[in-house]
């Protein structure tokens, strides 16, 4: 399978690979890998990206959707939602 090679890396906070990877990291290069997606990468963790407003200017190159797919990413943006929000890169 194509995640053989990703199988037991380990997490590093802001790790983007190839020998480790953050939760941000390992989406990113998901992307890129099974999709040819190049998603602008914004330097930090996924934590700080939402504090700081980074998923904001981010926004516009993804879609929202009812159904999540491969590759779609799951976005829980408060303690009182009770559903995710559903991005899918353009």
């Amino acid at each position: 399978m194509w995640t053989d090679d990703w199988i037991g890396l380990p997490y590093a906070e802001r790790g983007r690979g190839p020998e480790a990877f953050d939760c941000l990291g390992l989406w990113l290069a998901l992307q890129r890998a099974r999709f040819g997606r190049e998603i602008p990468d914004p330097d930090c963790t996924m934590q700080a990206a939402l504090k700081r407003s980074v998923v904001d200017g981010l926004r516009p190159q993804f879609d929202r959707v009812d159904a999540a797919e491969e590759g779609d990413a799951l976005l829980f943006l408060s303690r009182r939602a009770s559903t995710p929000s559903r991005l899918r890169p353009q």
